[in-house]
């Protein structure tokens, strides 16, 4: 009988469908939204708050990843990943 070791990665990507992770594509999603978003302005009190806007943002996008670690199928976290979904 030959054993045929497969390493983790390998096993989760098979498993997984090649490495899609519909979370991590939905975080990605997100943040590429709140990047492009990105305003310049000269007025430094409106940068500031531009800046604050968007570190909000990304705390948003981070909660696709919090909720979906807590409970992968819960109805938030999949209404969440077919938010960015949508947007393929």
């Amino acid at each position: 009988m030959v054993k045929i070791l497969i390493p983790a990665a390998v096993m989760v990507a098979l498993l997984t469908g090649c490495g899609n992770d519909p979370v991590q594509q939905a975080y990605d999603d997100c943040m590429t939204q709140v990047s492009q978003a990105k305003t310049e302005t000269s007025n430094d009190a409106m940068q500031g708050m531009v800046e604050g806007i968007q570190k909000m943002a990304e705390s948003a996008c981070g909660m696709i990843l919090t909720t979906c670690e807590a409970d992968p199928e819960s109805a938030l976290c999949q209404g969440m990943i077919s938010k960015y979904a949508e947007g393929e």
